[in-house]
């Protein structure tokens, strides 16, 4: 199922909120000199956590975490502009129509798939608030990731850090790339049509623009 969800509504869903925050440490954990901070329960979070991002979420039948995304946009406090905008070629970018998408973690048992379902759900998303590119820092092993299923990015620079080599890149998405990416990841249109319909900070952005 896929999943839009707010930083203010997580406590609607603390089950899949819990496996997506255990499943992050799991995965950076690993990544060599990364300094990141896990809590007593197995879970990690940062300080962006807490700028009510939007999460694109992919969870199993038992509401468990599969695979996630953390959404915010440029125009205020982003990874990329405040730690690594020095691999950025442009510099630091702050556009409302450019967000950034940071924290992409996939469980354990995540499927190959289930990165394209991430990347079409995110690129829906977009679409429904004229959000015209995502930015990201990723390394290597990420780049060949995202390559394998078919969401290479247009990379933007790169740049030696503490942790390694951290690379930049964007991704753009048109009806027709959207179109592809869903068929090749397997997602029914519907399912993201579904997932806003019942995303608790979408319905109420549309009864403000409703009623002003």
């Amino acid at each position: 199922m896929i999943r839009y969800i707010s930083g203010t509504d997580l406590w609607l869903f603390p089950d899949l909120a819990h496996s997506m925050f255990r499943d992050r440490a799991r995965q950076f954990f690993e990544r060599p000199n990364w300094e990141i901070d896990v809590d007593r329960g197995g879970c990690e979070r940062d300080q962006y956590d807490l700028l009510n991002p939007i999460y694109v979420v992919v969870d199993d039948d038992a509401g468990h975490h599969v695979g996630s995304m953390r959404l915010l946009p440029t125009t205020g406090s982003t990874a990329i502009n405040d730690y690594f905008s020095r691999t950025l070629e442009c510099g630091p970018i702050h556009d409302p129509m450019t967000w950034e998408c940071t924290r992409f973690c996939l469980s354990p048992s995540a499927e190959l798939q289930t990165v394209g379902k991430v990347f079409a759900s995110a690129g829906r998303l977009m679409q429904e608030f004229n959000i015209t590119s995502l930015i990201a820092i990723f390394d290597q092993l990420m780049l060949r990731r995202y390559r394998l299923s078919g969401v290479a990015p247009e990379l933007l620079g790169d740049g030696d850090f503490s942790g390694g080599r951290v690379l930049s890149g964007r991704w753009q998405f048109n009806k027709m790339k959207l179109d592809v990416l869903m068929r090749h990841a397997g997602l029914d249109f519907l399912e993201c049509e579904l997932a806003l319909a019942n995303s608790p900070f979408y319905l109420e952005n549309r009864l403000f623009s409703e009623y002003p």
